[in-house]
C-alpha cells in the first residue's frame, strides 16, 4: 500500500512541478488532485481500523455514541491538515491558519457533550461517596 501510494506522490509532484512550469495556476490543480487520490487510497486502510476498533469497544462494554465523536474528531483533523496544506502549497498561509483554527473549534464543540457527560458522571461518583 504505501509502495502505491508513494509511487503516485513522485508521479504527482513531478508532473506538478512540469505543469507549473508552463502553466502556473495549474500546479496546485495537480497537487490538490494528487493530494485527494492519495487520501481516497488510504481511506481503505482507515475503515479496517475503524472496525477493528468498534468491536474492541463492543467486547469491553463501551457506549459507541463516544467512539463515534473520537471517530468525527480525527476525521476533522484528517480533514483539516489536507485543507491548510493545500492552503500552505497555494502560497495562503493565512487561510491556512484559519482553516486549522476554525478545525479546532468545531472539534471543541463536538467533543463538548461527551466532556459535560463525562463530568455529570465524575460529579455523581463523588456525591455518591460522601456521607
Amino acid at each position: 500500500m504505501m509502495f502505491k501510494i508513494g509511487a503516485m506522490a513522485i508521479i504527482a509532484a513531478s508532473l506538478a512541478a512540469l505543469v507549473r512550469s508552463y502553466r502556473p495556476e495549474l500546479g496546485i490543480q495537480v497537487g490538490i488532485a494528487a493530494g485527494l487520490l492519495i487520501l481516497l487510497t488510504a481511506i481503505g486502510e482507515i475503515t479496517g481500523i475503524i472496525t477493528v476498533i468498534e468491536d474492541m469497544a463492543r467486547s469491553y462494554g463501551l457506549d459507541a455514541s463516544f467512539l463515534g465523536v473520537v471517530f468525527k474528531v480525527i476525521g476533522i483533523a484528517y480533514v483539516a491538515q489536507f485543507a491548510a496544506q493545500a492552503c500552505r502549497d497555494s502560497g495562503e498561509g493565512a487561510i491556512a491558519g484559519k482553516v486549522e483554527l476554525a478545525a479546532r473549534v468545531v472539534m471543541l464543540a463536538l467533543a463538548l457533550p461527551t466532556v459535560i457527560s463525562l463530568l455529570e458522571n465524575i460529579s455523581g461518583m463523588i456525591s455518591m461517596q460522601t456521607p
